[in-house]
Formats: structure tokens, C-alpha cells, sequence
């Protein structure tokens, strides 16, 4: 079937560079011979027959018959895709990027060596014809009249990105199925609230779109008795499904490992047992295609990269795959989501403490179950705030110039200041906002050992500090 598939490929690059698309049967071996360089050998794709093996691809070319001679076309839908290649090609060839209206068709004549014929495309007109290459052209007004101009395209790397993140949040047991093509444009809209429109990325319909991501997604079609509707749209060939390759869905399990890690990254070394032990099964790179390890994440570059040498790599998941998309199928692999948000989330602590109080540190510190937690996590935020506040203090009373010399002064007791206070008239002692009740005098603290001792002269020191510092714990 691949082999197959690699022959329809070289049919339409074969049949793209004959005039109209199109060429006898009885030419088909030389012609192929002389623009691939080599021989079309049928027992290569497991057939006897060059007619068999040209209606095996059913899709891509049509074999008709005018009278005794056969002829090869395109199917109409490679047709339109070959010529919205060629108008690109012929309009960037243009100093602004546009061709006026009136000279698309004689430029057309001039540039590939025959003429565009409206009847291969089943168009009455070209303004008709032009209608269907919508996703490639776009007409406007211009200074000499309607000009053709080229559209600009969006991104496909982002929209990769995105449509891998949708496939990848699937439950476990509908990831070898996959969706329908049309429940993925829907949930697409659900997530990030835009119609996916494949004209803006150059494809006419998102089979299209999904078919040029040979290596990441795989179409294939799927009869279905039950609904016989579905049937009805699917042209005959039952309803169009998508699904991960076997390489992605392995990027998948990938992609839910390093979520459960710090920073989203492990070390290389560790990678095989911690895949293991996530998913209950391992793996072999050989399933894959891939001799070893290092080959099998390289090839899946939208999702990880290794960085480092020798064995401190580390695999780190890429920015892209990080953020968890805001909609997603339940089960899917994101395991401790919840218990990190609340622990990391500011305002779910904000909360929990204004509903209780007393609790609140305790509550928040039995979230912090692993000691891992407590090294790399986030500080909780029970815990007390390390900046440091000083305490207003009365600079009046003190010389910061002399401090050594002169002595400060002598602070009242407690009975003087209540004889004074009594004196005044006043019930309350007067309050110092630079002194606790609980201090002890500073004077004390000179008695306490001779000038002569060592330990006085060691524990001496020549300067005071101007504030004293307090440890807070409120914020």
C-alpha cells in the first residue's frame, strides 16, 4: 500500500509537467523513464500489469478512452491542484504579484507553452474558474481594472501545533480510532473560538489540509451501517476519520510524561524506565523504524528536542506542546493538573483562608506531600515573608556623629515617668513608638562585664546601628 502510494505521487509529478495534464497510455514507460531516470518496475508495486496498477489509484489519475487509444488525465481535483501551482508560479514571477484579468490567459500561453482551457476544469468562465482556486487567488480592483492577485497565506507550523494538541487530548481508548474530519473542525471552534477555513492556509477542504501531514496524521474511511447519512456525504466511501500516526501516538504518551515533571524535561537516562513506569508497557525504537532511542525522539520534533551531551541530556518538551489546551476530552493524559494549580494558584490560597481562618497554613502545607515538592515547587504562601522592616526609632535623643562618646541618654522608669505624668496631670504615661514595654534598659547591658574582659573585648564593637530590625510574620 505504501509502495502504491509512492507511485501515485510520481504519476502526478509525471502527468503535471505534460500539456492539459494529460498523455497517451503508449507513452507512459518511456516518459516515465526519461523524467525519473529510471525503469517502472510492476513487480516492485505487486503487479503484472501497467493497466492494474494504474487503476489502483483510483483518486489521483483517470484512464479514458478515445476510441481505439487510451488516454491518462488527472482526476479533476489533482488538475485544479496542479494549476493553482503554476498561477502561483506565474504571478510571483510579476514585479507587484498581480496580473491584470485581460493578460492572465495570454501570459498563462506564454510562460508554460499552452493554452488554459476552461472545459478541463469544468468552468464556463474564467471569473468561474477562478472562483474554484479561491484558496491560491484572489480578484480585486486594481489602477488598470480587476487584477489577480495572490493571497496571503497563514502559518501551517501553528496550525500543526494546535491540530496535534486536539488529537493528542483524546481518551486512551479513542486514540487508535481517532475522530471524524469533521468533529476535529468542531472542536477546533469549541477551543480557540475560530472556524478553521482551510482557504487561508492554501487547501480547499481540511482533508486536503490533513493529507499534506503525511508523517504526523493518516486519513482513512470507515463504513458505517448505522448512520446511513454519514454515508451519503462521504461520496460512497463511507465517513472520513482522522487519527494519530503509530510514530505520534508514542509522541502522545511523550507529551503526558514530561507533563507530571518540573520544568517539563527529564534526563535522556532516565527517560526509558519513567516511560515505562507511566505507561505500564515499553517500547522498542525498531516498532518505529528507529535504531535507538536519541533517533526515535528526534523524530518527533513538534513535540520534544534533546539538549546537552553526552549523559546530562535532558529531553525537553517544546513550548508549543507545554499549554494545556482550555477545552479538552475528558481523561485525557494530564495527570496532576488540579493538585498543581491549587498548589501554584495565588488566589485558591486567598480563598481557602478566607473561609477558614485557623486552617490555612495547615491546610495549604498537607498539600505538600512529596519532598520534592518543598526543594523545587513554589513557596507556599503560609510562610512567612523573609523581608526585613526596621522599627521607627527617636533619632533626637542620640548624636550619630559622637555616638561613641557621648552616652545616650538615660531612659525614665517606669515610676519617674508615672511621677511626671501625675505632675502633668495626665492619667497614661507618654508612648514611645521606638521602645517596647519588654526591653530590657540599655544600660544594663554595659554592666553586664568589665572594661578589662576579653569577652568584653571581643563582643566590643565600634559601630551602633540607628534601627533595629524586626522579623514580621504577617506578611
Amino acid at each position: 500500500m505504501e509502495r502504491t502510494k509512492q507511485f501515485g505521487k510520481e504519476v502526478v509529478d509525471l502527468l503535471r509537467h505534460q500539456p492539459h495534464c494529460r498523455m497517451p497510455f503508449s507513452k507512459f514507460i518511456p516518459t516515465y523513464h526519461h523524467h525519473f531516470g529510471r525503469q517502472c518496475k510492476l513487480s516492485y508495486y505487486g503487479f503484472t500489469k501497467l493497466m492494474e496498477l494504474l487503476e489502483a489509484i483510483p483518486d489521483i489519475l483517470m484512464v479514458l478512452e478515445c476510441g481505439e487509444e487510451k488516454v491518462l488525465i488527472l482526476t479533476e481535483v489533482e488538475r485544479i491542484k496542479a494549476l493553482a501551482a503554476q498561477l502561483v508560479k506565474l504571478l510571483r514571477a510579476q514585479k507587484s504579484f498581480s496580473l491584470s484579468v485581460s493578460q492572465l490567459l495570454p501570459e498563462y500561453n506564454k510562460t508554460f507553452g499552452y493554452g488554459l482551457r476552461l472545459q478541463d476544469y469544468d468552468a464556463a468562465s474564467l471569473p468561474a474558474l477562478l472562483a474554484k482556486l479561491c484558496h491560491v487567488v484572489k480578484v480585486v480592483d486594481g489602477s488598470d481594472g480587476r487584477e489577480v492577485q495572490l493571497i496571503n497565506r497563514k502559518s501551517l507550523r501553528l496550525l500543526t501545533t494546535q491540530l496535534l494538541a486536539l488529537l493528542m487530548s483524546q481518551e486512551n481508548h479513542q486514540v487508535t480510532k481517532g475522530m471524524k474530519v469533521e468533529e476535529l473542525s468542531q472542536h477546533y471552534l469549541n477551543v480557540h473560538g475560530t472556524q478553521l477555513n482551510p482557504c487561508e492556509y492554501g487547501f480547499l477542504s481540511l482533508s486536503e489540509l490533513l493529507k499534506s501531514l503525511p508523517y504526523l496524521v493518516e486519513l482513512y474511511f470507515e463504513e458505517s451501517d448505522e448512520n446511513c447519512e454519514d454515508c451519503s456525504t462521504g461520496g460512497g466511501h463511507g465517513v472520513e476519520w482522522v487519527r494519530l500516526t503509530k510514530l505520534y501516538q508514542f509522541a502522545r504518551n511523550v507529551r503526558a510524561l514530561l507533563h507530571t515533571y518540573h520544568y517539563n524535561q527529564i534526563f535522556l537516562t532516565e527517560f526509558q524506565g519513567a516511560y515505562s513506569k507511566f505507561t505500564g508497557c515499553g517500547f522498542e525504537p525498531r516498532f518505529y523504524g528507529c535504531v535507538g532511542i536519541d533517533e526515535l525522539l528526534s523524530a518527533i520534533p513538534q513535540v520534544v528536542w534533546i539538549k546537552g551531551h553526552g549523559h546530562k541530556r535532558i529531553i525537553v518538551l517544546k513550548n508549543d506542546m507545554k499549554a494545556k489546551p482550555s477545552y479538552s476530552m475528558p481523561n485525557s493524559p494530564q495527570p496532576r493538573e488540579n493538585a498543581e494549580s491549587l498548589r501554584d494558584s495565588p488566589i485558591s490560597s486567598t480563598t481557602s483562608g478566607s473561609q477558614s481562618p485557623g486552617c490555612d497554613a495547615d491546610s495549604e502545607l498537607l498539600r505538600l506531600t512529596s519532598p520534592v515538592d518543598l526543594l523545587c515547587g513554589p513557596v507556599p504562601s503560609c510562610l512567612p515573608s523573609p523581608q526585613l522592616h526596621p522599627d521607627p526609632v527617636l533619632l533626637q535623643q542620640m548624636d550619630l556623629i559622637d555616638f561613641e562618646k557621648t552616652p545616650p541618654p538615660q531612659l525614665p522608669t517606669e515610676p519617674e515617668s508615672v511621677e511626671e505624668a501625675a505632675a502633668d496631670g495626665t492619667s497614661d504615661p507618654p508612648e514611645q513608638p521606638g521602645r517596647r514595654d519588654d526591653s530590657p534598659p540599655l544600660c544594663d547591658e554595659k554592666n553586664m562585664l568589665p572594661m578589662d574582659s576579653p569577652g568584653r573585648r571581643v563582643s566590643r564593637c565600634r559601630f551602633k546601628l540607628a534601627a533595629n530590625f524586626s522579623f514580621t510574620t504577617g506578611l
